[in-house]
């Protein structure tokens, strides 16, 4: 089991070595778009808090 875990941990790591360009860009836009719905949401909640 844990012989597995540390294959597929290095598996993984190998992967994104692979694809670190890939991810990055991928990553970012996750981001951005979380950034820019949060900013959305507070706008939304101040406007509906005002009277």
């Amino acid at each position: 089991m844990v012989v597995l875990f540390g294959w597929l941990y290095s598996y993984f790591w190998y992967y994104i070595g692979q694809n670190e360009e890939l991810i990055k860009t991928y990553l970012t836009q996750i981001l951005i778009i979380i950034i820019i719905f949060v900013i959305l949401a507070s706008l939304i909640y101040i406007k509906i808090k005002k009277p």
